[in-house]
């Protein structure tokens, strides 16, 4: 007997951003034993920390939205190393759409720049973007586009250093 999946069989897999209508081709990480890792940091400087952990916070509160997504939200650096510039957040329950949660997903698509999407099942929710050569922390994305049901989510959003 087939374990149960708690997603329908409809469901789509993460994807990464897609922007100018085609997928970034991302470098794979280095395995063990070969030298030092460099594909890794291909998009931060070399002698910077990559950040394993990073804080999403909204600058201005949304009303008729989850606390949750108010609150201080924690960014998690992928292991997958098809997602090497890509932060995660845990996912967030929409109240009466439970079998579809959202999550943040934060990419780093170039060496200057940054998109948030708050995706769910049925696609991106919300979208901010940053162009800059600055790689430190923290930095303000700019809201690009939202869904009707996110118009009124704030015009910027900050990550930080967790």
């Amino acid at each position: 007997m087939a374990p149960k999946r708690s997603v329908g069989a409809d469901s789509r897999p993460i994807q990464p951003v897609k922007t100018n209508g085609a997928a970034h081709n991302l470098p794979q990480t280095i395995g063990s034993g070969s030298k030092g890792g460099r594909d890794l940091y291909g998009f931060f400087p070399e002698k910077e920390p990559l950040p394993v952990g990073l804080s999403l916070r909204l600058d201005t509160p949304v009303e008729g939205v989850s606390e949750q997504l108010n609150q201080d939200t924690l960014l998690i650096r992928s292991p997958d190393p098809n997602f090497g510039y890509c932060w995660f957040s845990r996912p967030f329950d929409f109240g009466a759409d439970r079998d579809n949660p959202a999550f943040w997903m934060l990419q780093k698509t170039a060496r200057d720049k940054w998109v948030l999407c708050l995706r769910g099942s049925g696609g991106d929710m919300a979208a901010y973007h940053l162009k800059t050569t600055k790689h430190a922390f923290p930095i303000t994305l700019k809201k690009d586009r939202a869904s009707k049901e996110f118009a009124n989510w704030p015009r910027s959003i900050t990550v930080s250093w967790a």
